[in-house]
């Protein structure tokens, strides 16, 4: 029979789970990730299949082409493409 797995509680620890890697790594990474900016979020992907479908289901009025080829046009800064789709739909 094998012994119990035991966890190294004798560290002194803020964590409710103490010696838990993985709530330190999800605590770790959440901290990081509010550092981040969102330079990505002015940008579009023609590669990213995801980033194209949400842009052609903000602008249903578009064709899926329509919507790749005002990307394209636009390359990739987001702000021109969604002003590039309101003029289209005029």
């Amino acid at each position: 029979m094998m012994a119990p797995i035991r966890r190294n509680t004798d560290r002194g620890s803020s964590s409710p789970y103490p010696g838990d890697f993985l709530y330190s790594l999800a605590i770790f990474s959440s901290l990081t990730k509010a550092k981040q900016d969102n330079r990505d979020r002015s940008r579009i992907s023609q590669s990213e299949p995801y980033e194209v479908e949400h842009f052609h289901q903000k602008h249903k009025h578009l064709s899926h082409a329509d919507a790749v080829r005002i990307i394209k046009g636009a390359g990739g800064n987001r702000e021109k493409a969604d002003a590039a789709a309101e003029k289209a739909r005029r």
